[in-house]
């Protein structure tokens, strides 16, 4: 368990120990980023008053990460609606209550990105004066990317990690011809299985963070056009996955095509050359133009997890 879900690491003729060495770097990496706990980059960085704070190279890397979703998708992928999330009551941690997101009194509910100050000599962040940060999926997919890179240079010869939704594989496969991946809806039902030479999978949906408020049903995924959960009428999508050339991409465009149309987020994904399966809430499914390259089995819905 790490980053508030399932944590998978696979290595293939690594060296002794680079499973555990693998687990601590990732909890390192949600000590410096997780909104949860006081001392974290992230929240140093929300509390700073606008003011530059010197942080980790991994949260520089975060946060450039950030600023290039939000630049790539028009804004659509935003993470700095953190204010109207907690609005909704997404403000502690769903393991341990006592955990709780902290905000100053003047935080704003979205900032452009653009605005954000990186300086990489000075090993700086500065955000906007009532900016606050969400690393959120991208930075579950971030640190399944860092960690098979890092246990990659150690010697191992294929790496699998996967935080929750988010996936990265790279190297050898501990069988051929490559990684092979299943998708999963959140009954822990299987809905795809993949095959993977290399790169990033993400899956994101409305219905694992999803909660009452008042007697209105809400969703952790925000539109930034309204800062509110998403629409769910039955046409709209609840789950996609995106398989890109990293997890922390993959991401930032299934949010993306969660937020969007189905037809305009298809469009774009494809312009992107992004194989992606999208899945409304009445169970209708549609592909981008490279989910073909991927799938080994688009199975129907509600078919029970099996093995790889």
């Amino acid at each position: 368990m790490a980053m508030g879900t399932t944590l998978d690491i696979v290595i293939v003729g690594g060296p002794r120990g680079a499973i555990d060495s693998a687990t601590r770097r990732v909890q390192q990496l949600e000590a410096r980023w997780s909104r949860f706990q006081r001392g974290s980059d992230i929240t140093r960085l929300n509390l700073a008053a606008g003011r530059p704070i010197r942080v980790a190279a991994d949260t520089l890397r975060l946060v450039e990460a950030m600023r290039m979703g939000w630049i790539a998708t028009g804004g659509t992928f935003d993470p700095t609606m953190l204010l109207p999330l907690v609005q909704l009551g997404d403000i502690s941690s769903r393991h341990d209550a006592s955990a709780v997101t902290v905000l100053l009194p003047d935080t704003s509910s979205r900032t452009a990105m653009q605005e954000v100050d990186i300086d990489t000599e000075q090993s700086t962040v500065r955000l906007p004066t009532g900016c606050a940060l969400d690393p959120g999926g991208i930075g579950k997919g971030l640190a399944a990317d860092i960690v098979v890179e890092e246990v990659l240079t150690s010697g191992a010869d294929g790496v699998l990690v996967a935080v929750g939704g988010d996936l990265r594989v790279e190297g050898a496969a501990p069988q051929e011809p490559g990684w092979v991946i299943d998708i999963n809806d959140p009954t822990g039902r299987r809905t795809a299985r993949l095959h993977l030479k290399r790169g990033g999978v993400a899956t994101s949906g409305t219905t694992v963070r999803a909660w009452n408020l008042g007697d209105s049903p809400v969703h952790h995924l925000l539109s930034p056009f309204t800062c509110r959960s998403t629409r769910q009428t039955p046409a709209d999508v609840a789950e996609a996955t995106v398989v890109a050339g990293t997890a922390a991409w993959a991401e930032v465009w299934a949010k993306y095509a969660i937020i969007e149309p189905g037809s305009v987020a298809l469009s774009a994904l494809d312009r992107h050359g992004l194989a992606a399966r999208t899945t409304s809430v009445r169970g209708d499914r549609r592909h981008s133009g490279r989910w073909a390259e991927f799938v080994v089995a688009d199975l129907p819905l509600g078919l029970p997890a099996r093995g790889r």
